[in-house]
């Protein structure tokens, strides 16, 4: 019935059904367990004296039957999150295998890349387009990104990829001229002005 039942005679109760493994009952109590409007369990007193147990008893059991469903809903809680939790790190970590394949792909191209956000910050360059300016890719990432926050907005994308270096020096003539006068005081230009290509025009 889903509420909270006695039965001080179970031999008199045409509810009871008799079993041998159950003859010793004599008085019975219990209250069921409810989660999310469902019964998924049920809390028994049982006793080999008749009468022991009354509709009363049933009724307070039923407070700890609440306190129990409360306990099954903490320990699903629990264990979803805890799956979620593992499956967001299980998800982070084959995506940090994957950048770092991608990078070490990235890193072996003879071709210099670099790859900027929306904010025209770089988040990538691998050591042949660093290698151009004659730094490090780190070195080259820290200095333009503190310096310029939007060092190449003005300039195509498509452009700046060209792993050839003469145009990548004229990738860098399109250059703001604030840009310009940042990284020439880096040195990141020096190679590229000796060239005697765009960047002495500019």
């Amino acid at each position: 019935t889903g509420a909270p039942y006695a039965s001080p005679e179970v031999k008199k109760s045409p509810d009871w059904v008799d079993f041998p493994e159950t003859r010793w009952i004599r008085s019975y109590a219990a209250a069921p367990i409810r989660t999310k409007g469902k019964v998924v369990g049920i809390l028994n007193l049982c006793s080999e004296s008749p009468g022991f147990y009354t509709q009363a008893h049933a009724d307070l059991l039923q407070a700890f039957a609440d306190q129990a469903a409360i306990a099954i809903d903490n320990a699903q809680l629990y264990s979803q999150a805890t799956q979620e939790l593992k499956d967001r790190q299980r998800a982070e970590l084959e995506l940090r295998r994957v950048s770092e394949f991608n990078e070490s792909i990235l890193e072996e191209m003879a071709d210099g890349v670099a790859v900027q956000d929306r904010e025209g910050n770089f988040t990538y360059v691998n050591s042949a387009a660093a290698a151009l300016f004659g730094v490090t890719p780190e070195e080259m990432m820290r200095v333009v990104n503190q310096q310029v926050p939007t060092p190449f907005a003005d300039v195509d994308r498509d452009t700046l990829m060209r792993p050839n270096a003469l145009e990548f020096a004229q990738a860098a003539a399109l250059l703001p001229l604030r840009v310009r006068e940042v990284l020439a005081a880096g040195g990141f230009l020096a190679g590229l002005v000796q060239t005697g290509d765009p960047l002495e025009a500019a």
